[in-house]
């Protein structure tokens, strides 16, 4: 049994979203209203991406510009030090782009973290995307961030789950511990999820150390069950 964490990218790592800083700097103003009709609803995150992207008018050149730009939580590189002292993996999952988060994570000496994500296809003067870790039957979310906790994580892991923002929501549901800041930590709050609020990776750190060694006293939280459900499968459908 093990502890496995599953951390979100943009505005968890990074202090700055980084597709909406792409989207402010290279896709015009349309993209806010795409952004409202998945707010409201009307798709999912896979199909709002989709349709934001194609907005995007940006050589490969100009938008590497923006994201050597992007900087990291500087408590961040504390967390994966005592992690892999430790032996805990950490699993980046994010409805963000692979060629982002692994140039950002390069750029700051973190390139051995596994990390999931959606493609980012340069053309010439615009970008297109692919999406290889959404489910096939469910259209709420770009990045089945709770599909890979089950895929990554054994019957009785304790999966620990770190984010800030909507596309966490699902995977905080199915969690053991949470660390939650911003929109997530609303969402815990008004469903109930148990919790451990955060700022920065300092905030985090603090605790994770307390958790670490009570698994190592052999007090750790056992996995809730063998298959963690996700609520939010259909929900577009279903509407």
């Amino acid at each position: 049994m093990a502890l496995k964490v599953f951390c979100d990218f943009d505005g968890t790592i990074t202090l700055k979203d980084t597709t909406d800083e792409i989207l402010s700097r290279f896709a015009g103003k349309e993209w806010e209203s795409v952004e409202k009709d998945w707010l409201d609803g009307r798709f999912g995150s896979e199909e709002c991406l989709r349709r934001q992207m194609r907005l995007v008018r940006a050589d490969k050149k100009s938008i590497d510009s923006l994201i050597e730009s992007i900087e990291i939580d500087p408590h961040f590189a504390e967390f994966v030090n005592l992690c892999g002292e430790r032996q805990v993996p950490i699993y980046v999952v994010s409805d963000g782009f692979e060629y982002v988060i692994n140039y950002v994570l390069n750029r700051g000496g973190f390139g051995q973290l596994e990390h999931y994500a959606n493609t980012l296809i340069f053309q010439r003067d615009c970008v297109d995307t692919a999406f290889t870790n959404s489910k096939p039957d469910c259209d709420t979310c770009a990045t089945c961030k709770v599909g890979l906790m089950n895929r990554l994580s054994g019957p009785g892991d304790t999966a620990i789950v770190i984010g800030d923002g909507f596309s966490d929501h699902y995977i905080a549901e199915c969690a053991d511990i949470v660390f939650a800041k911003k929109k997530l930590k609303k969402h815990c709050e008004s469903n109930g999820i148990g919790f451990h609020p955060f700022e920065t990776f300092k905030d985090v750190n603090r605790k994770m150390k307390e958790i670490i060694q009570s698994q190592e006293d052999g007090f750790e939280s056992k996995g809730k069950r063998k298959e963690r459900i996700c609520s939010g499968i259909g929900a577009l459908k279903a509407r």
